[in-house]
């Protein structure tokens, strides 16, 4: 079966379980607060949505995920969108496009979580490297606080006037 095939079975069951909720697939696109341009992408893509996606849309319309695939109900029997009723049972071939898609979604979040957890590595190492550009400027800055009383020793403030101790103040 092909992406384009899963597609169609899916945006299919998906006019079906919301018709039976009584509302189209674009309302029910925004009482989730998803793009009502969902379904039309996932028609031209010939792909379906993410894990998340069809799990929230499932909840929304009280379906399964496996209706939304495959059609398929508790009972493993395709949806007959026409007369909504259950027709034959699920074949090893649709179960075994449902274990592809999953597979697939599957190796999706994989890939997902390897490019957060570089890019996380990478945020880690830039705030170390800023941590590391702080302590350095905060011992600096010490080392010349430490050394101000030392400066500040060899002058006396008087009659609003700075002068070098020992030195007799003009006016």
């Amino acid at each position: 079966m092909t992406k384009k095939q899963k597609s169609e079975i899916f945006l299919k069951n998906l006019r079906v379980a919301c018709a039976r909720k009584g509302t189209s697939v674009s309302a029910m696109m925004r009482d989730l607060k998803m793009s009502t341009g969902g379904p039309s992408n996932w028609k031209k893509g010939g792909g379906l949505p993410n894990g998340d996606t069809l799990q929230r849309i499932a909840e929304r319309l009280e379906v399964t995920v496996g209706e939304l695939i495959a059609g398929t109900q508790e009972a493993g029997a395709p949806i007959d969108a026409e007369s909504d009723k259950i027709a034959s049972p699920a074949t090893s071939a649709d179960l075994a496009s449902m274990l592809l898609i999953i597979r697939e979604q599957q190796a999706d979040l994989r890939e997902a979580n390897k490019w957060l957890r570089e890019a996380f590595a990478k945020e880690q190492a830039n705030t170390n490297a800023a941590i590391g550009e702080m302590e350095a400027q905060r011992l600096s800055f010490d080392k010349k606080w430490a050394s101000l009383p030392a400066l500040t020793q060899n002058y006396q403030v008087g009659a609003g006037v700075e002068s070098k101790k020992g030195a007799v103040a003009t006016k």
